[in-house]
């Protein structure tokens, strides 16, 4: 069952689903069963939740300023069959708008006569996510939240649940946090962007002590990617140390800085120059210039947490490597939707980076090619360091996608619109194009 949160306008309000058990409805409204909006005006109608017989409003009447009622919902109550309860979501201070016109779709009872929910509104209350989604969604606009929903099951053998609370591997999404760890070091005069790596891996190979800190950062120092290596599997892909010798071997792709190249063992070796002049583990730096200062208590980075940690699985089966999601620098930090959506909106404020540090980030260092999503809302036009810039249903967005063995993610800010959007999932097989489409109406509408 998804639980699901959403919240119409500029309110802010997290809506749990809660399992009733076959609680009944209270009496404040009737409840004689779905009656189709064209004999009953008063009802008004959009798409089922999946599994679902239907939905009804608790309505708490108020008078508007012309004078008019106007309802304010108090709770949706979710039907699975024919009078058995399963919940109810609390609304907090939600005025339905009055329209003529019901659309298709399961009715909702609401009262006064033809005072009917938004249909943005409506929307966003049955995000669906379809069946097989395994995970937690966040969308906020404006600082404020109007979809958070969690489904799925985090830990098979446990028998635990997703929940927004669930840590999830991040995978490439994680690149962005390395990347602004470097412009750290960089504020500090520590590292040069745009000098040679040999001056802090003075044991780099022959073929790679020329290549720069930005080419590393921006994807266009000319290295390969993972199945660049002969023979590499990523259930056993050795430690970091091992790893980059063996890669040592791998023949540039192209001369540096002339191609755009998605390239994780690019960022493997930023990770390495970053523990190099720091003098400190990737993992603790991440932790105490970035996370700590920032509160993100959620996040961690490398070992998979003790706790809430979801575990990866693609056809039914756990097919997380933790050798490989442990890899510093490329995929490594576990996170949570919340987490991630603190981590942007304190990124724009600028209260981990300078502005020309942040704007160093987000300028558009590459073109990709149309490399990322040409067939998806989501399109990827350019590379930053640690971001893709594009569009996003033909909106300006910054944003990565992260795809590790038994996890998807992707998390993306659209500046005009103010909107953030965090997808987290533990099934390697979950659809992100699909369950973008279906937050676009969250995401758009004002």
């Amino acid at each position: 069952m998804l639980r699901s949160g959403a919240v119409p306008g500029p309110h802010h309000c997290q809506l749990p689903l809660h399992e009733g058990g076959g609680e009944q409805p209270p009496g404040a409204f009737d409840d004689r069963g779905l009656v189709p909006a064209a004999h009953d005006q008063s009802r008004w109608q959009f798409p089922a939740l999946p599994g679902l017989a239907g939905v009804v409003l608790q309505p708490r009447c108020d008078t508007g300023q012309g004078g008019e009622p106007v309802a304010q919902v108090q709770a949706l109550w979710v039907e699975r069959g024919k009078g058995h309860w399963i919940g109810r979501l609390d609304v907090a201070h939600f005025h339905v708008r009055a329209v003529d016109v019901p659309l298709d779709g399961v009715a909702l009872q609401v009262s006064p006569s033809r005072a009917v929910v938004s249909p943005s509104w409506a929307y966003r209350c049955h995000v669906e996510i379809r069946d097989g989604f395994s995970g937690a969604i966040l969308v906020t606009r404006g600082g404020a939240t109007v979809v958070q929903a969690s489904a799925g099951v985090s830990d098979a053998k446990a028998g635990a649940r997703c929940t927004t609370d669930t840590r999830f591997q991040i995978a490439s999404v994680s690149k962005q946090f390395t990347a602004a760890s470097a412009m750290l070091l960089a504020e500090e005069g520590e590292v040069s962007l745009h000098g040679p790596i040999n001056r802090w891996l003075t044991d780099c190979p022959q073929r790679w002590q020329q290549l720069t800190l930005h080419q590393l950062l921006s994807h266009t120092s000319g290295l390969g990617h993972w199945r660049d290596l002969p023979g590499f599997d990523i259930d056993h892909p050795g430690d970091a140390r091992t790893f980059l010798e063996r890669f040592s071997n791998v023949p540039l792709r192209s001369t540096p800085g002339s191609t755009w190249h998605y390239s994780s063992p690019g960022y493997l070796l930023a990770a390495r120059i970053i523990e190099r002049v720091s003098g400190q583990r990737y993992a603790d730096f991440v932790t105490e210039h970035v996370l700590r200062p920032l509160a993100m208590t959620s996040t961690c980075v490398g070992q998979a947490p003790l706790e809430m940690a979801a575990c990866g699985y693609r056809e039914d089966r756990r097919v997380d490597v933790p050798e490989f999601a442990a890899m510093p620098g490329t995929g490594d930090l576990w996170s949570t939707v919340g987490d991630l959506a603190l981590y942007t909106a304190a990124f724009n404020a600028g209260h981990l980076l300078t502005a020309r540090s942040r704007e160093a980030m987000v300028a558009p260092h590459a073109s990709m090619g149309g490399a990322w999503g040409t067939g998806g809302p989501a399109v990827a036009d350019s590379y930053g360091y640690g971001y893709s810039l594009g569009t996003l249903a033909g909106h300006a967005v910054r944003f990565h996608i992260g795809d590790n063995p038994g996890y998807q993610s992707f998390l993306g800010w659209l500046p005009g619109l103010e909107v953030t959007v965090v997808i987290l999932c533990n099934n390697g097989e979950t659809n992100l194009d699909a369950l973008l489409r279906q937050l676009m109406p969250a995401m758009l509408d004002s």
